[in-house]
């Protein structure tokens, strides 16, 4: 099979996000009928393409790399915003299907033209009337959102999670906050009142559109060991555990509905390029904006390194300056002398004491005992013999004390 460009891999992403890109690969999103720039940080969301990479503009754009992804670090602001995107993206087509349905099962006159499948789909939702309509226009377009305490889906990808009972580095969590209202004693979901038997009615659409809903985060979570971009992986492959089960309404509707169904099919023709992103590691350098802030640790860890340098550039100069003899590392002259203090492997030097002793004499250290002045100004032998200083040639040096 031929390979596809990494850019062609995240050109489909976008679109299976919603999302449109003009034939310079800049993102825009439709809000109310108008298309917008989708930015983060104030820059347009761009594709790296060939011909932005060859004069990028960091100023104004930002680019779409998640392959950047530097797993030491903390989530990069492309990162975090491709999470929110899914959300919305999973949130907004199932919102709709669910509004969908609920008309369709008010409007009896449609109901001649469905499918044998399309009636089945129906028969889950039963005695529907205007104020259950109306009801779940309330939640759907009010209340539910695609983050937070009020998401109807929501997707949040950690470290080192457990996904169905095994350990691993990224995990794609999937969890669904509106089932927490299920049984809400005052029979609200989100603070729209509802019937029991609507209430009941929705949840059962509910899992009918997820199977999995009562144990979503084994069946639509992901843990992903990925070398290469595991946020990014598991992140997506959970993404495409969530449309497959969107895709196969749109599909079951898509006769008679298009029009209704239009924009709903998330695209998954990217889903096959998850199991080799190591193929697609060095297409493409890595991007500021995908990278990552480091993290407390990898901080610390750089302040060591930095010290660590500083500490060996400061020893390498000190060792050139000292070998071309710009510096010297021998200890400072003692004050009350001019030439540097010699120290005796064993016992101090003791200073003349003669009366005609010269003040700036040096002091001497015997190796074995200390040498004696003698009384008429000669100084001390090596070895504790005396020299006569009146011009005299010395002895023979003995090792033991003369007679």
């Amino acid at each position: 099979m031929t390979k596809k460009k990494l850019t062609t891999v995240y050109t489909e992403i976008i679109e299976a996000l919603g999302y449109s890109l003009t034939t310079k690969g800049e993102v825009y999103f439709e809000l109310a009928g108008v298309k917008t720039p989708y930015t983060i940080s104030k820059k347009q969301l761009v594709i790296p393409t060939d011909e932005w990479l060859k004069d990028p503009d960091w100023e104004t754009t930002i680019p779409f790399h998640p392959l950047s992804e530097n797993t030491q670090r903390k989530k990069s602001e492309v990162q975090e915003s491709l999470t929110l995107s899914v959300c919305n993206r999973v949130y907004q087509v199932t919102a709709h299907l669910i509004q969908f349905l609920f008309d369709l099962a008010l409007n009896t006159d449609a109901h001649k033209k469905l499918t044998p499948e399309q009636r089945d789909v129906l028969r889950i939702i039963p005695n529907v009337d205007e104020r259950t309509v109306n009801d779940v226009r309330k939640l759907v377009s009010g209340k539910l959102t695609f983050k937070g305490e009020t998401a109807l889906i929501n997707v949040f990808v950690k470290r080192n999670g457990l996904w169905k009972g095994e350990e691993y580095p990224r995990v794609a969590t999937v969890t669904f906050p509106i089932k927490d209202q299920e049984n809400n004693d005052d029979k609200k979901i989100f603070e729209v009142l509802f019937r029991v038997r609507d209430r009941a009615a929705l949840f059962d659409l509910i899992r009918w559109i997820y199977p999995g809903f009562d144990n979503s985060i084994d069946n639509y979570s992901y843990g992903s060991r990925s070398s290469i971009a595991p946020n990014f992986h598991s992140l997506m492959m959970a993404f495409a555990s969530m449309a497959s089960c969107t895709n196969r309404v749109v599909k079951i509707f898509e006769d008679g509905f298009e029009d209704e169904m239009k924009g709903q099919l998330i695209n998954t023709k990217w889903v096959n390029n998850m199991a080799s992103l190591m193929e697609y590691r060095d297409d493409i350098p890595p991007l500021d904006g995908n990278i990552g802030d480091a993290n407390d640790d990898e901080l610390n860890k750089l302040t060591d390194r930095a010290e660590r340098r500083e500490k060996a550039a400061e020893r390498k100069e000190l060792r050139r300056d000292v070998s071309t003899g710009r510096r010297s590392i021998i200890r400072e002259r003692d004050s009350d002398t001019r030439e540097p203090r010699k120290v005796s492997l064993f016992n101090r030097g003791e200073e003349d004491r003669g009366r005609g002793r010269d003040e700036n004499s040096r002091e001497r250290s015997s190796i074995f005992g200390r040498g004696r002045d003698s009384e008429r100004g000669r100084s001390g032998s090596r070895f504790g013999d005396r020299d006569d200083d009146r011009g005299r040639d010395s002895g023979p040096v003995s090792l033991f004390r003369r007679r």
